[in-house]
């Protein structure tokens, strides 16, 4: 079984178990694989923004579109960027800016690995990291107990009009 993310999953900053997984040979093309942690681009259309945090468990394998390049935090770089800073700033307007003026095509508009790995990440970015990792974990918490108080309220309301109206 895996979880298989295309690029338009990315369009939520965040891949992670509400992909349903699959059998691995419904997968039909080459794939690249995904970690907890990692942080995936598209280099397909980069003002769709398609850029995610992975984070799926590690009980079912996930994989995505060779579009993707897959960014993996290595323990023994010396930088206190973390996952979650990273995805905010790949996300921001400068570096969007820098990866539309970078793509060839007229079609399918695409960019270089190359050219996502020469953006300069600034101290700044680094320094600020630990908080808006902190920042991004909570929006994230938030999320999740939106959706669990979301289904909640849903099944609420079909109890209510499907059962007794009490």
């Amino acid at each position: 079984m895996v979880r298989n993310f295309d690029l338009t999953d990315a369009l939520d900053p965040v891949l992670d178990g509400r992909v349903a997984a699959g059998p691995a040979t419904d997968v039909g093309s080459t794939k690249k694989l995904f970690q907890a942690g990692d942080v995936v681009v598209s280099r397909l259309r980069s003002y769709l923004r398609e850029i995610a945090l992975v984070r799926t468990s590690p009980d079912v394998q996930a994989v995505g579109s060779s579009e993707f390049i897959v960014l993996r935090h290595r323990d023994k770089v010396g930088t206190g960027l973390t996952p979650e800073a990273l995805l905010v700033y790949l996300r921001s307007l400068p570096v969007q800016t820098i990866l539309q003026w970078s793509q060839d095509g007229s079609q399918h508009p695409r960019f270089n690995e190359d050219e996502l790995l020469d953006v300069p990440v600034p101290q700044a970015v680094e320094r600020t990291a630990p908080r808006l990792g902190k920042l991004v974990n909570e929006a994230l918490e938030a999320r999740t107990e939106t959706g669990r108080l979301l289904a909640k309220a849903n099944s609420e309301i079909e109890r209510f009009v499907l059962g007794s109206g009490k």
